[in-house]
């Protein structure tokens, strides 16, 4: 955490909770429902670009005017915002699990105002063989299961224990009920289907890159062929900790 720095942005009246370091190409990494803090992944992400790790409106730190919040637009018009007030013109964009969603939203919907997009084991995108997990309705064994290549690990237990710890209930709770906004019982957008012909084919996008599980790698993939996809076979968030400097490698070719 002393790697990074910590402020409170304005954006639009509203106060947003940002993490950054580094410096060179512009990264926003916008973050999952489950780790809304500064991870080893980012320090890594740090050594080579200019990494923003902003907290979504709702969760701890960012919870100011969330009612605001309806649709999942206003989310990207957000982060938008955010850019604008930042200075950042075509940052790359990379998104986990709930903010993979919002990644994939803004390459749909404002594709002029990205570099690079990849998406981490997105929520948001339909696929009928990787169907996603409703996480709101599983306890704290159940996501593990559902997220960690190894639910029992320490890392596992850690991020998600059967109760949360006291210092963390409330921010568990603001992220539990922003997810539910706009992801109760269906976690995905059926709008979403053409992003990989939509991305591959939006001039201004740049590249278009799927950092995801096998399974969803493989309906992924079958859709259209000529996106590139990178595989990676471990679970978000396990992945982020535990294969930082592998994450970080696979983020950097995104650049080249």
């Amino acid at each position: 955490m002393a790697s990074c720095k910590e402020e409170t942005i304005k954006v639009r009246g509203r106060s947003t909770r940002l993490f950054r370091a580094g410096d060179g190409t512009p990264l926003m990494f916008l973050h999952d429902e489950f780790c809304p803090s500064w991870l080893p992944l980012h320090d890594k992400l740090a050594a080579e670009f200019e990494v923003f790790v902003p907290i979504h409106p709702g969760f701890s730190g960012s919870e100011d005017h969330f009612d605001q919040f309806e649709v999942m637009e206003d989310l990207v018009i957000h982060y938008l915002d955010l850019c604008e007030a930042l200075g950042l013109e075509r940052p790359a964009v990379a998104g986990a699990s709930f903010g993979g969603w919002i990644a994939a939203e803004w390459a749909i919907r404002y594709s002029d105002r990205l570099k690079t997009l990849i998406l981490i084991d997105a929520l948001g995108l339909r696929l009928e063989t990787a169907p996603a997990t409703d996480v709101l309705s599983l306890d704290g064994p159940g996501l593990r299961q559902a997220l960690f290549a190894d639910p029992n690990s320490p890392l596992a237990m850690e991020t998600l224990p059967d109760t949360p710890k006291a210092d963390a209930i409330v921010s568990t709770i603001l992220g539990r009920r922003t997810l539910a906004r706009f992801a109760w019982q269906f976690p995905d957008d059926p709008r979403l289907l053409p992003l990989p012909r939509a991305a591959a084919g939006a001039g201004s996008l740049g590249r278009a890159r799927q950092l995801r599980s096998d399974r969803a790698w493989r309906g992924f993939s079958r859709r259209d062929r000529e996106l590139r996809v990178h595989r990676n076979s471990q679970r978000w968030p396990s992945a982020a900790p535990r294969s930082a400097g592998r994450m970080r490698k696979a983020h950097a070719c995104f650049f080249a």
